[in-house]
């Protein structure tokens, strides 16, 4: 695991002691060994910082170059299956030098060129050098699981594992992009590809680009989600199948040379993976003070002691609040998702017990359609247009009685989670729109009041080129919901947290092969994650199997009415946020003003802007 960069310019010689800070900045994430190549000729750098995982000798740091000596490479992330790889490439002759997985990938990129990704099962982001013809190929796992941005503009092509390098590349304009702004206060992220900068992209999971002596770039997709894949016949023997093939990810998963540990939150997913490892591994679990519908702490602690697990527990409380604050400050790009907050506390316990792999459970809500409002979102996308129009009258007549109830109280809470959303969603016309608005914060009323203007429901690219010229089904949810809201939000908040304290997340859920199998089950076997809990017969106590759907969930609303907004100075600067030329003036304060009205349920849009407040002061940006 590693931070990466890479600038190629096409006018200006390549500052080392620059492109050194840079690395510098992205230190945490490879904290072992800053490794630099830099060639004149063509004007371009690499720079690895490497976190040892696989191969902790010296002889594995990066960049690596390829025995023919044509190509360097500066890889994040891991190949897992690079021992199947090593053995296919010494029957031609290849001899290796060390035992890790990077040296592995640059010869199998020297001997296939880009037909190598077909070979690759892990997550990654990696560069090629060809210094024979002054060519780079970048490339990014299937799945999006490691981060890849890029700038490609004016002569200049760069890329990094983390926008925060860019900091210190004056070639890089850092140019607030507002409606990236926009996007964050609705998605609580900026979905892809776009980032907080102008013209500075995410490189698309399942995608390459290639770069010539000139500059010319192409971007490629090697891989997707087959939505035409022929299904399987319903059989008993699929949750053998499926039980096979997650074990395999999992012991695929736990080949480390250094210590690998797992989160057990006491739920279906963090659970079946601890049943596919083994004993002896410290597993870290998280519970929350006047927390509800929350995970319980002492279901962890009957699995721990069920397969034999060193286990670790934290309560936390709203004295977490300033720690997760703090933590806004290394983001590269602000991101609201309150659920990082018992992420930050895990990963913290983790490094602190020498930890530097954990296993977490990530991606399985998303392949086997585990939250209960993907069914109630595919029930909405099924009824015909003149059904949806029928509905909404009557649920604006709810939401009328329903008005004078404060939103803390089990009718205004029924009216904001359910009666809003769904005269929202009734009421509009393309399934993909109604798509990206479940996976957003639902409050568009709020963000137009805040932006003084009409805005709509902000395009989710991905999700609606997912749907374009496609007919809905159950694969065309998940698969949306796998390579947009799972990348920009979940994925994307795990390699946060996790690269801050320097140790690396895996997930098992998102081994490509797992998810082709997964796409290929008849429907019944992903309502709820039937496939899952079948497989987990007799292996897993009955009430984890058949308990319902728990998450994080955080007391929010308590928090902000009874510390936040009390001390709401010390959370939300004004003049930097009227530095962005986005807001009104004296739309913050009604923010304000309205959030402390408990009949308002709006807490959410001024934790973002809390978040955005925090980054801003933080961070280095400019706006045009």
């Amino acid at each position: 695991m590693c931070g990466i960069v890479g600038i190629w310019s096409r006018n200006r010689s390549i500052d080392s002691s620059a492109f050194k800070r840079m690395g510098d900045l992205i230190v945490h994430r490879g904290p072992d060994h800053q490794g630099i190549y830099i060639d004149s000729r063509f004007n371009i750098g690499l720079l690895n910082q490497r976190l040892s995982i696989m191969d902790l000798n010296e002889c594995s740091n990066q960049p690596v170059v390829s025995k023919n000596g044509r190509y360097v490479m500066v890889f994040n992330g891991e190949i897992y299956n690079y021992r199947e790889i090593r053995r296919y490439l010494e029957t031609r002759g290849i001899i290796f030098n060390t035992e890790g997985d990077s040296e592995v990938l640059v010869e199998i990129f020297a001997h296939e060129g880009k037909r190598c990704l077909e070979r690759l099962n892990g997550m990654f982001g990696f560069a090629v050098f060809d210094k024979l013809n002054g060519e780079l190929f970048v490339a990014r796992d299937r799945l999006g699981i490691k981060p890849l941005y890029y700038y490609n503009s004016n002569g200049l092509f760069a890329f990094t594992s983390d926008l925060k390098a860019f900091s210190e590349c004056d070639l890089v304009p850092k140019v607030i992009r507002h409606q990236s702004i926009v996007d964050f206060l609705f998605y609580e992220v900026i979905p892809q590809p776009f980032t907080i900068f102008n013209n500075v992209f995410k490189l698309l999971p399942g995608h390459c680009i290639s770069v010539d002596a000139a500059g010319a770039t192409s971007i490629e997709k090697y891989w997707e989600i087959d939505l035409h894949a022929e299904k399987f016949s319903e059989s008993n023997d699929l949750k053998d199948q499926f039980r096979e093939i997650l074990h395999k990810s999992v012991q695929r998963r736990i080949q480390s040379d250094a210590k690998v540990g797992v989160f057990l939150s006491g739920g279906m997913d963090s659970s079946a993976i601890i049943s596919q490892m083994g004993p002896d591994y410290p597993a870290y679990t998280i519970g929350f003070k006047h927390a509800t519908n929350t995970l319980d702490v002492s279901r962890s602690k009957l699995l721990a002691r069920k397969f034999g697990l060193q286990h670790n527990i934290r309560i936390i409380d709203i004295d977490q609040l300033d720690s997760f604050i703090s933590f806004i400050d290394i983001l590269d790009e602000p991101i609201s998702i309150t659920s990082m907050i018992p992420l930050v506390a895990n990963y913290s316990i983790a490094k602190e017990d020498g930890v530097r792999v954990i296993l977490s459970g990530d991606g399985a809500d998303e392949i086997l359609g585990g939250y209960r409002d993907f069914h109630e979102l595919a029930r909405i996308q099924s009824l015909n247009g003149m059904l949806r129009k029928i509905a909404v009258p009557g649920l604006r007549f709810s939401k009328t009685l329903l008005s004078q109830f404060r939103s803390t109280s089990r009718p205004g809470k029924f009216r904001d989670l359910y009666i809003n959303p769904w005269i929202k969603l009734l009421s509009m016309e393309e399934d993909y729109m109604r798509h990206q608005y479940y996976s957003s914060t639902r409050d568009e009323e709020m963000l137009e009041t805040m932006l003084g203007r009409k805005c709509g429901v902000p395009v989710d690219g991905v999700i609606r080129d997912i749907y374009k010229d496609a007919q809905f089904n159950l694969d065309l949810l998940l698969a949306g919901q796998t390579l947009s809201p799972l990348v920009n939000r979940n994925l994307a908040k795990i390699d946060k947290t996790s690269m801050a304290n320097s140790v690396e997340a895996r997930v098992p859920f998102l081994d490509h092969e797992l998810v082709e199998f997964t796409f290929r089950l008849p429907d019944v076997y992903r309502v709820r994650k039937k496939i899952l809990k079948d497989s987990m017969e007799n292996i897993l106590p009955e009430e984890i199997i058949h308990d319902r759907k728990r998450g994080f969930n955080l007391p929010l609303q308590s928090w902000i009415h009874k510390d936040i907004l009390p001390n709401i100075d010390n959370y939300l600067d004004d003049e930097i946020l009227n530095r962005l030329g986005l807001f009104p003036k004296g739309a913050i304060d009604s923010l304000v003003s309205v959030v402390r009205d408990p009949r308002r349920n709006h807490g959410k849009m001024l934790w973002n802007v809390m978040v955005l407040s925090r980054w801003l002061r933080g961070n280095n940006w400019s706006v045009l």
